[in-house]
């Protein structure tokens, strides 16, 4: 493909197809690329599949996508919107089985343990569960998902593009049916990074198909950060691939995020004179659990979550001002794991929010956060966020000598967390000086971030997408 120059516009409504195969994370990439689409009369038909039972495995108790996307007339559909014919009891059992789930992996334990403690099960409920028990421990590959008619969802929707997380697995149940789809159809598919960047420009590459072919020709491959070159896995197929930048961090986004149009947390209100500071997360091992050989980096062990917990609560236990926590989880987060870990620790006010990002920047005072590529939002949006330095971030920074230039930039990155108290003091002081906005703010940290992500995401992806459409024919 040729580099995009100046696109007409499509001449007919278009229908984009966002799929998330594992968690939000895939919708904190593609939310505002969606709300400009249909803002703009872009796309007329934009559709949300989210595979697996209920969008609420991924979505838990948040209200802001689903909100968004309402008030934007995107349709949101999950596996159980497709139940075979007369089969559509089980579809719905199935549906309210894996909304209770604890986290965005599909556990039929996990979930009716969860769904039993927080609402009683009808007694024909009950007893169907008890007569097909059996068949429904094989998880997802049993009765209950075998209700569900997964082939006919994408020739129903039938997309002229798919937006497509990126990711090293694919699992779900009846996979291969959706990537005998695309290859049957030929239509764009364009694969988007699932953080705000990669950790090494060249070898994050993940190709389309684990089990196939890298980069099939009607792929179209996105990055983030302007310095990552993924391009350099695939010779000759250069054209296949585009800088478009991170959406969520544009101007353009982060206005409306302030406005009286976004959708406002689902929060409890915040007691007079106390401030609001976010706590960023990662992911983290049971107690007692063994680190595997050759784990994740990016899952910390439990008790250096917990050492990490107690700092910010120490720490926060010396001042004078009140300070509330809203814990922002990773999206992987087990979320009774995360608040048994929590009441063990000193941080005393705290919530755990199951809020994307976006929602809370205008409603937080500041941000603490080991390494995550999410504490980026909050920078730009102008809060001070103060980088808590460990053994994950100077592993991130070893990987690529950028990233050390991206984080250490930042004005509250701290070397050593025992400079987390006098820290705490200068940064509510500058809460204090600046006041309580909603509106993001024009800051130091801000036009620092603009050198790895310059404005205009949004305006790129759009153009790329006519781009893509026209290339192939399909406007």
């Amino acid at each position: 493909m040729a580099s995009p120059s100046v696109a007409a516009r499509a001449p007919r409504r278009l229908r984009v197809v966002q799929i998330v195969i594992k968690n939000t994370s895939e919708l904190d990439y593609s939310a505002p690329l969606l709300w400009k689409l249909r803002r703009d009369s872009i796309a007329g038909e934009v559709t949300v599949l989210y595979c697996a039972p209920s969008r609420r495995q991924y979505l838990r108790d948040s209200t802001f996508y689903p909100e968004l996307f309402a008030s934007l007339g995107i349709r949101e559909v999950d596996f159980a919107d497709f139940p075979k014919r007369f089969l559509s009891p089980i579809a719905q059992m199935v549906e309210r089985i894996f909304a209770a789930s604890p986290s965005d992996r599909p556990s039929l334990k996990g979930s009716l343990l969860a769904l039993r403690s927080r609402e009683p099960l009808p007694k024909a409920a009950r007893g169907l569960l008890g007569a097909v028990g059996g068949a429904l421990k094989l998880g997802m590959q049993g009765l209950g998902m075998r209700a569900l008619a997964i082939e006919r969802i994408l020739p129903t929707l039938d997309p002229d593009v798919v937006l497509l997380g990126n990711r090293s697995e694919t699992r779900f149940y009846k996979r291969d049916s959706f990537y005998r789809y695309y290859d049957r159809a030929g239509r764009p598919v364009v694969l988007l990074p699932h953080g705000t960047h990669e950790v090494h420009p060249v070898k994050e590459f993940i190709p389309f198909d684990e089990r196939g072919e890298a980069l099939p020709p009607y792929c179209d491959f996105w990055s983030s950060l302007r310095f990552e070159t993924p391009e350099l896995n695939c010779p000759g197929r250069e054209s296949q691939f585009a800088k478009i930048g991170y959406p969520g961090l544009d101007s353009e986004w982060m206005e409306f995020l302030g406005s009286s149009r976004s959708p406002v947390p689902s929060l409890p209100s915040a007691a007079p004179g106390r401030l609001r500071c976010l706590l960023i997360l990662r992911k983290f091992l049971p107690e007692g659990y063994p680190r595997p050989i050759n784990f994740d980096p990016f899952t910390l062990d439990y008790d250096d979550m917990l050492s990490h917990l107690n700092l910010v609560g120490d720490a926060l236990a010396g001042r004078r001002e009140s300070v509330e926590v809203v814990i922002k989880p990773h999206p992987s987060n087990n979320f009774p794991m995360l608040k048994a870990i929590l009441e063990r620790s000193t941080i005393k006010h705290w919530v755990i929010s199951a809020e994307p990002m976006y929602p809370l920047l205008p409603v937080i005072d500041f941000a603490i956060s080991i390494f995550s590529t999410s504490m980026l939002l909050p920078a730009m949006y102008g809060r001070p966020v103060i980088v808590l330095n460990s053994g994950l971030q100077q592993y991130v920074h070893e990987r690529w000598s950028t990233l050390a230039d991206l984080y250490t930039g930042l004005r509250y990155y701290l070397e050593d967390s025992a400079q987390l108290s006098q820290t705490l003091d200068m940064v509510c002081e500058e809460v204090k000086t600046v006041g309580r906005r909603r509106l993001p703010r024009k800051t130091p940290d801000a036009d620092h971030l603009r050198l790895f992500f310059p404005d205009g995401a949004l305006s790129a992806a759009s153009k790329r997408l006519d781009f893509l459409l026209a290339s192939t024919g399909s406007t």
